[in-house]
């Protein structure tokens, strides 16, 4: 993943779990925007096969594997478009491990 200087969010490369977050689960060895095509992203961060991403409103952002819950939004589903964290906003950073989120609000 790459976080471009004007928000937006890009990735590249293996992609079996929708971890690119562009709807797909289809390889990309091109770069690829994520579906929402949003502007207002302010970091991110990558597990074991999924992102996380912290938008400017202090809203996190989830996509790929969700085999373990990791993703944040309250079902064990694998996700290939970008879904809202369940508990809302004002979360300031966010770290990720292998398969598992940490994030400070």
């Amino acid at each position: 993943m790459a976080l471009k200087t004007d928000g937006t969010l890009w990735s590249w490369g293996h992609n079996d779990d929708g971890q690119l977050g562009n709807g797909t689960t289809d390889h990309s060895s091109i770069l690829v925007q994520e579906s929402t095509g949003a502007s207002d992203w302010s970091s991110v961060v990558n597990g074991e096969l999924y992102t996380i991403a912290l938008k400017t409103d202090g809203t996190l952002w989830s996509w790929g594997s969700g085999n373990k819950g990791q993703l944040g939004n309250g079902n064990t589903n694998d996700s290939s478009i970008p879904v809202q964290e369940a508990t809302g906003t004002y979360w300031s950073s966010v770290v990720v491990g292998g398969s598992y989120t940490v994030a400070l609000k």
